[in-house]
């Protein structure tokens, strides 16, 4: 049996739905949030886990070409809250489930604010976090579900779109990902499009959303091909990651090229 990781999240039901309904497959997901699931890839000798597209850089591991979790524009669930506009944000909470999200709204409010705030990490929770910061981040359902009643927001995806023209790259398959289970975790995407229904219905039985809010969010802001322009916004978010010193990545390779 192989074990591999994945995030809890909605949009990574068309990339794990078909092992959970197929234990014949010999494929055994366990589920984290995305800064725990980089601490247990090698801590319990997992082939691969779909972790953030920052600890992929950061690692000297390899990524499963094909596929990821995407948005190429507005990705509605990785958003910053502030009570204040964006240019006068001077503290900034991190949400202690994300890696490549708190980057990202670290350089996005330094490139297009011109802000470089000062960043501690809290659990997601709005009030609490608002409540000694000026602006938050948080992602995932309930980045997606907060209101915003009152507050500055930024989706995260729109504003890289806006400011690269390129899709962002969330996350990633990474490990040491054989050839065969490259194959199985791109035919597991393969199956969901086929068996559409099913993954919506189990993505809504998960988050409780309704059905078309499901329909909508898989299919309008989050994508799962991770093809050569991909690739290139994976590449610049490297480049922007060092220009911010924020994190010192190495190259990310895939099971048969090198895509940064």
């Amino acid at each position: 049996m192989i074990t591999i990781g994945s995030v809890p999240y909605v949009n990574a039901r068309p990339l794990v739905q078909r092992f959970d309904d197929d234990p014949a497959l010999g494929i055994k997901v366990e589920y984290d949030v995305p800064s725990k699931l980089a601490q247990r890839l090698s801590a319990e000798n997992w082939d691969v886990a779909l972790v953030s597209s920052y600890f992929a850089l950061a690692s000297d591991l390899h990524v499963a070409d094909g596929v990821g979790i995407i948005s190429d524009g507005p990705v509605a669930s990785v958003r910053v809250f502030s009570k204040v506009p964006f240019e006068r944000v001077e503290r900034l909470a991190l949400d202690q489930s994300s890696m490549t999200s708190n980057a990202l709204a670290q350089i996005i409010l330094h490139e297009q604010f011109g802000v470089v705030p000062l960043t501690r990490t809290e659990p997601p929770n709005l009030e609490s976090m608002l409540s000694s910061n000026d602006a938050c981040v948080l992602i995932g359902d309930i980045g997606l579900e907060t209101a915003a009643d009152g507050l500055h927001v930024i989706d995260l995806g729109a504003a890289w779109n806006e400011l690269t023209g390129l899709p962002f790259v969330w996350a990633l398959w990474t490990g040491t990902p054989s050839p065969a289970l490259v194959r199985s975790l791109n035919s597991a995407y393969e199956w969901s499009l086929s068996n559409w229904d099913r993954v919506v219905e189990s993505a809504q039985t998960q988050s409780g959303w309704s059905l078309e809010r499901v329909q909508s969010y898989l299919t309008s802001n989050v994508q799962f091909h991770f093809g050569e322009r991909e690739k290139t916004g994976l590449s610049l978010f490297c480049d922007l990651l060092q220009d911010d010193n924020l994190t010192f990545p190495h190259v990310v390779t895939t099971s048969s090229e090198v895509v940064v």
